[in-house]
């Protein structure tokens, strides 16, 4: 009786130790198989993801703000960019990008190279972007076969490669302004980028349209058209007004991001202190001195 208790035991215990080991062998298996996904034929770390999937005429997050000749959305097709034109028929349009990432057009797919564990050119300065940008660009290779992912790590597609471009080269093939403002995903402008901005809205002429626009069309986009109506804001509205226009609009809430909405008041202060000079005063040097 005894023998038979312990023959039983120790087959159980046997059963025990086979399931074990075959789990997790199997785990082992599921997260190597998860993580070579994010292997990309031109890094071990870096993807090159799909930006837009869009079939409709305009891009995602459209709205066109007549009152003060701004407009906003998501990234765009080669094809949702002539709809823009055509929608905004403006001859003094200028394409304001407003993302750090570097990103641009594998055949007609707005692409974006993207890195699980590390945000790309971060901290770099606009020109920095640019040229980081640059070089990702041409290592996609003409005629070569890559894999184009999702933020998860997943495989959408493989692409043919037969054309590579960035934005502002389909931009400036469409006869129109490109005008780049490098700001981290999520995040808010430099004090470079601003006093850059403050600089560039100055100068532009009275006629001209701004579409304004980031990856998904909403936090930098909305932050950026709310900025554009602070140095614009001759009936010296509140901030909550125009941060409310904003979302009405088709933005999104800002505030609920406290890095975000302290730099909104700041910038909104600067505004009104420095509107009657005609913003003299870079951002960079007012706010040293509040």
């Amino acid at each position: 009786m005894k023998n038979n208790k312990k023959n039983f035991l120790s087959i159980l215990l046997s059963i025990v130790l086979f399931l074990s080991v075959t789990i997790n062998v199997d785990a082992s298996i599921n997260y190597l198989n998860s993580n070579t996904l994010y292997n990309d034929p031109l890094s071990n770390t870096t993807m090159i993801i799909r930006d837009n999937n869009s079939i409709t005429p305009l891009p995602n997050r459209f709205r066109n703000l007549t009152d003060l000749n701004i407009s906003g959305s998501a990234e765009f097709a080669p094809f949702q960019l002539k709809n823009l034109i055509e929608a905004l028929n403006n001859k003094d349009l200028y394409i304001v990008d407003l993302r750090q990432e570097s990103h641009g057009y594998i055949n007609t797919l707005p692409i974006s190279f993207y890195n699980k564990e590390n945000l790309l050119n971060k901290d770099f300065t606009t020109t920095q972007t640019l040229e980081g940008e640059k070089k990702d660009l041409a290592s996609i290779k003409l005629g070569s076969d890559v894999n184009i992912y999702n933020k998860k790590g997943e495989l959408l597609q493989t692409l043919k490669v037969n054309k590579v471009f960035s934005e502002e080269t389909l931009v400036k093939e469409n006869n129109i302004n490109y005008k780049r403002f490098a700001v981290r995903d999520g995040g808010t402008p430099t004090l470079d980028v601003t006093d850059e901005f403050v600089e560039f809205i100055k100068n532009i002429p009275a006629t001209a349209h701004l579409h304004f626009h980031c990856l998904e069309g909403e936090g930098r986009t909305t932050t950026f058209m709310a900025l554009y109506q602070m140095m614009n804001n001759k009936d010296k509205l509140p901030l909550d007004t125009i941060l409310k226009h904003q979302l009405d609009a088709g933005g999104i809430i800002l505030t609920d991001n406290k890095e975000r909405s302290t730099f909104l008041q700041s910038f909104y202060k600067y505004t009104l202190e420095n509107m009657g000079s005609n913003f003299n005063t870079p951002y960079s040097t007012w706010i040293k001195l509040n």
